[in-house]
């Protein structure tokens, strides 16, 4: 674990220090986990299964028919509506 105060005196060489033993660093804010830190190439792998994720959720609504379908510009904004309540 990373403790936030050890990150302000010493910055990324303490990130540096975690990653080397471990996959990803916690850090640690008034002595409780706040943030997980991952090299970027983790991070881009885990970022590439959310989308795949969220394509597969897609098909799978389109397959089921769990659509609508939108024609006009009045649809789009009825939609955006609905998507901030």
């Amino acid at each position: 674990m990373i403790n936030a105060i050890d990150l302000r005196k010493r910055g990324l060489k303490v990130i540096d220090e975690a990653l080397a033993t471990n996959e990803e660093g916690v850090i640690a804010y008034n002595g409780k986990p706040k943030y997980v830190v991952i090299p970027i190439e983790k991070y881009d792998k885990l970022k590439s299964l959310e989308l795949d994720m969220a394509y597969l959720e897609v098909m799978k609504n389109i397959e089921e028919g769990n659509f609508e379908s939108i024609k006009t510009a009045d649809d789009i904004d009825k939609h955006i509506e609905q998507l901030k309540v």
